[in-house]
């Protein structure tokens, strides 16, 4: 997924990790290694591991610079943030013009305070919020990681179902 909106353009490409703490994984082991094209920032609005920025306020992140990353992705995440709406304008400001964003985020899954559990996303407001923040929506894909509800509930085939979101920013 990853190669394929990050073509090789012969530079190191910036990426930030929205939401990198790790709870149970973290993305960096995608975009790091001794010859990855990558340069990986995690931030979260809490220190932790996985983390070298800390934004405290969700909807305001005033120590990124506008249009600072290549790439911005975000997994189970998003259905932790109140107002995502306002979440995703800052997601969009970090972005550089061309660049891409990646989200992942539950369509189903089981109610997991940490610290809230607001949302699911599904594909018609997926596309409301990229609107929202004047971003071009490229892919948009729920995928079936469970067969029944009951697998979810009880944490067992697996953890639930997730929409996957690929945006651009004009």
């Amino acid at each position: 997924m990853v190669g394929k909106y990050c073509p090789d353009t012969g530079r190191l490409l910036r990426v930030l990790d929205v939401g990198s703490r790790d709870c149970n994984g973290t993305y960096k082991e995608i975009f790091s290694g001794p010859m990855s094209p990558f340069i990986y920032d995690g931030m979260d609005i809490d220190d932790g591991p996985n983390v070298g920025i800390v934004c405290r306020d969700p909807y305001c992140w005033p120590n990124i610079p506008n249009g600072r990353y290549d790439l911005v992705v975000s997994g189970q995440c998003l259905e932790h943030v109140p107002m995502p709406w306002l979440w995703i304008e800052e997601v969009a400001r970090v972005c550089a013009a061309g660049g891409h964003i990646i989200i992942i985020a539950p369509w189903r899954a089981p109610y997991h305070k940490a610290p809230t559990d607001c949302w699911r996303i599904l594909p018609d407001g997926a596309v409301a919020l990229l609107e929202w923040a004047n971003l071009v929506p490229v892919e948009i894909i729920m995928e079936r990681n469970a067969e029944t509800f009951d697998d979810i509930a009880q944490f067992g085939k697996s953890w639930g179902d997730d929409t996957l979101i690929v945006a651009r920013k004009p």
